[in-house]
């Protein structure tokens, strides 16, 4: 026969229900988040959403890698309710951060430290220089582009410690976190670099020395098609190079095609499978894209100094490369790929 709980394990239940409520809340969120928060502000916005449900006084949100010694190597940092001195003295003491060391050991799980316990007297002036006591550490590493992703949530009192009912909360809570960031970031960047982003391109950000940044999910999938043999965080050498060059462009791979462009101090790429609106000449493919925006041919003519029979035969050319019957199709063609 079933019994019911006695009352100690009603609260237990009642409590496990609850957070499970208190995440759903935060999910959603951050989902609608992801796309309403604008993009340099969206950190600061997703720890203040996260205080709801566990508390802390400040924190810090990185992506990097790790070296081969396990020290981490930050490509992208924000900093909530710290000074940006903290990340310059962070350097000295980075080799003794034990908490990273527990972290980088036990990827995806969260990890609570009391910052004082058995560290070099180095490390303990320099947590008690910034009131960082207690420690909540999450972070994981994606497969393919290795890019690492850690989130650190900091306590000042002493006699706060983190509770293991917190620690669970914020594991859990943690790849949602990441994944409203890394939509915020392509989202918002890619609409001003390109108006369109979303549809058959999966997108991703790099910095000048060809490093990941930021991918959606599909996009090291899809490199991995063109180069099997690709791990990251570096791209292969082909968007590596076309990134050095600074500017924006289109490249046509064996089965991909990409296109990147200058975006502050980053770059955005887009990447999607070739299909057969890439056989376009580039003259084609202009007068296409003005086709689909619903310029004349005599618009089109006048805009490219061309004669409308010189943009007649141009379109219907096209037309016939991706066995389209008229204007209209490839103009919903080159809408969905371009």
């Amino acid at each position: 026969m079933n019994r019911w709980p006695d009352n100690g394990g009603s609260r237990q239940l009642d409590r496990s229900v609850q957070r499970l409520f208190d995440l759903s809340a935060l999910a959603l969120e951050l989902q609608r988040g992801a796309s309403s928060q604008l993009e340099e502000s969206f950190i600061d916005w997703a720890f203040e959403a996260l205080k709801k449900y566990v508390h802390f006084d400040s924190g810090f949100w990185g992506v990097g890698n790790a070296t081969a010694d396990g020290v981490p190597v930050v490509h992208t940092h924000w900093l909530h309710r710290q000074p940006p001195q903290l990340m310059v003295d962070y350097i000295d003491v980075a080799p003794h951060d034990v908490v990273f060391a527990d972290s980088l050991r036990s990827l995806g799980v969260t990890v609570i430290a009391d910052t004082r316990d058995g560290r070099l007297d180095a490390w303990r002036e320099y947590v008690g220089r910034y009131h960082i006591e207690h420690v909540l550490n999450t972070c994981d590493i994606e497969p393919l582009t290795g890019l690492l992703n850690d989130i650190a949530l900091w306590r000042a009192g002493r006699d706060r410690p983190y509770t293991e009912d917190e620690r669970l909360f914020m594991q859990a809570a943690f790849p949602h976190l990441i994944d409203a960031c890394t939509r915020n970031r392509l989202t918002h960047l890619g609409r001003i670099a390109m108006p369109r982003i979303g549809g058959p391109w999966a997108a991703a950000m790099a910095d000048r020395a060809g490093v990941l940044h930021y991918a959606e999910s599909e996009f090291p999938r899809l490199l991995t098609d063109e180069w099997p043999d690709w791990s990251g965080p570096y791209l292969p050498k082909l968007l590596g190079e076309a990134i050095a060059g600074g500017r924006a462009q289109r490249i046509l791979g064996q089965k991909l095609v990409f296109k990147i462009a200058p975006m502050r101090d980053l770059y955005l790429l887009q990447a999607r499978r070739a299909t057969p609106i890439d056989r376009l000449t580039a003259r084609e493919r202009e007068i296409a894209l003005h086709t689909a925006q619903g310029l004349s041919h005599k618009d089109i003519a006048r805009l490219l100094n061309l004669s409308p029979a010189t943009v007649r035969n141009h379109l219907a050319m096209a037309c016939r490369r991706v066995q389209a019957r008229n204007k209209a199709q490839i103009a919903a063609l080159v809408q969905i790929y371009e």
